[in-house]
């Protein structure tokens, strides 16, 4: 049985090693790729958008000789997902949206707040030219403002994140046709319960499991109830 994981932003292979030795080995067969920009996976030489990904993941497939694979997709996995679901029906025998982004929400408040601080602290700031103080203003306000994948992104991964954040997916959720499993922590600070509730509404036949005391990276903080949950679905 083969389950191909799709990881998020800022994740690799790796990232997955903990959920992956919850499965036997002579059962299930994980493939787990790092994609552009991680791991061990170069960026791309231009920013790129979410269907450009999409088409990498369906590449790798072919390369693997993956047929319909089964697939846990998480945060921006999620948003891969759901577009390689929606351009081609068939493409998975099985989906896992685990924490999934890809429902574009208006900024917050403190997020508008926080922009105008930098900008005009970067106006301020560039008066002086004191780099190493830029630096650290720019640091403070991106930890506060939440977006700590932007302010860690380089090169052509900083427009390309860009991109990916700016493309809603929403309306997209209603084309997908394969069985759609939808599972999320009640902790998750960085896309909220909210976002497993829609999905639950606009995916047909989907089911929505909120899993207590859990934070965005389940399959680091706890792997094996992922995996059982995983499991439960695809034998069940």
């Amino acid at each position: 049985m083969n389950i191909l994981v799709l990881h998020g932003w800022g994740g690799s292979k790796k990232s997955w090693e903990e959920f992956v030795r919850c499965f036997d080995k002579k059962r299930y067969k994980l493939f787990v790729p790092d994609l552009p920009g991680f791991g061990d996976e170069s960026a791309p030489d231009r920013p790129w958008y979410v269907h450009d990904y999409a088409q990498w993941v369906e590449e790798y497939m072919k390369k693997k000789k993956l047929v319909k694979p089964i697939v846990v997709a998480h945060s921006f996995g999620g948003r891969i997902a759901i577009k390689m679901c929606t351009a081609r029906i068939d493409v998975f025998s099985r989906l896992f949206l685990v924490g999934a982004a890809g429902i574009k929400r208006p900024p917050s408040m403190r997020v508008r707040v926080l922009k105008g601080m930098a900008k005009v602290g970067k106006f301020v700031l560039g008066l002086f030219r004191l780099k190493s103080v830029q630096t650290f203003f720019k640091k403070v306000v991106y930890k506060a403002a939440g977006t700590h994948d932007y302010e860690h992104a380089t090169g052509t991964m900083k427009k390309t994140f860009k991109n990916v954040i700016d493309e809603d997916l929403k309306d997209l959720l209603d084309d997908i046709r394969v069985k759609t499993h939808i599972i999320w922590g009640d902790r998750d600070s960085y896309v909220p319960v909210a976002d497993a509730k829609i999905m639950g509404k606009r995916i047909k036949d989907s089911t929505v499991e909120i899993i207590e005391h859990g934070k965005h990276g389940l399959h680091l903080q706890m792997p094996e109830v992922l995996a059982e949950k995983v499991k439960k679905h695809i034998n069940g």
